[in-house]
C-alpha cells in the first residue's frame, strides 16, 4: 500500500533512486552478494558519515577477518561517525589483528571513537601492544571512568564497563559492572 501510495504522490521515479537500504537489508538476509553492497555505500561520497560508517561496521561482521582493509580505510577517514564505524566493525576481526587495524583509534580526539576502540581491544593480546598504543589504553580507561561516573545511573554504562572488563578477563570487575546495570534496570 505504501508503495502504490508513493507512485501516486511521485510517480514511480522513486524506484530507481539510489538508495542504501537495500545493502543494509541484505546484511540480515544472508544475501550473498552483501559485502559488495556494503563496498558499494562505502565508495559513495554523497552519503552520510552515520550512514558510511554502518556499513563499515555491518562489514565487519559479515567479512570477519576479511574486512581489515576496508576497517583500515575507515580508521583514515575525517569524519568521526565512520571512525566510530570502523572501530565496532573491527569486533569482527581476530584478537590479534584488531591492534595493527584499528589500534591508532583508542588515541582519537573523540572519546567515543576512543571507547569503541578500547571495547575492540580489550580482547587483543596485550603482549603485541607498542607502548604507545599502552599509553594510549591508560588514557582511554581513565575516559572510561568517566563515562562512568558521568552515566553511572544507567544500564548500558554498567553494561559497556562489564563487557570491556569481560574481554580484558577482568571477571570480578566485570561481575559487577553486569550487577549493577541489573539492579538499575528490572524491567
Amino acid at each position: 500500500w505504501a508503495s502504490k501510495l508513493m507512485d501516486r504522490w511521485y510517480g514511480t521515479s522513486w524506484r530507481s533512486r539510489p538508495s542504501t537500504a537495500h545493502a543494509f537489508a541484505a546484511t540480515w538476509s544472508g544475501s550473498r552478494t552483501v559485502a559488495d553492497e556494503l563496498r558499494a555505500v562505502l565508495a559513495r561520497t554523497d552519503i552520510a558519515g552515520f550512514t558510511r560508517g554502518s556499513a563499515l561496521q555491518a562489514l565487519g561482521q559479515v567479512l570477519g577477518p576479511q574486512a581489515a582493509d576496508a576497517l583500515r580505510s575507515g580508521v583514515a577517514s575525517a569524519d568521526p561517525l565512520v571512525r566510530l564505524g570502523a572501530a565496532e566493525g573491527a569486533l569482527g576481526l581476530t584478537p590479534e589483528q584488531r591492534p595493527a587495524v584499528v589500534g591508532e583509534l583508542v588515541g582519537d580526539s573523540v572519546r567515543a571513537v576512543r571507547l569503541a576502540a578500547l571495547r575492540v581491544l580489550a580482547a587483543a593480546p596485550q603482549h603485541i601492544f607498542s607502548e604507545e598504543l599502552r599509553k594510549h589504553l591508560a588514557r582511554a580507561e581513565g575516559d572510561l571512568d568517566l563515562y562512568l561516573a558521568a552515566n553511572a545511573d544507567t544500564a548500558e554504562a554498567h553494561t559497556q564497563v562489564g563487557n570491556i572488563r569481560f574481554d580484558q578477563q577482568r571477571l570480578t570487575e566485570a561481575e559487577g559492572a553486569f550487577r549493577r546495570a541489573i539492579e538499575l534496570d528490572r524491567s
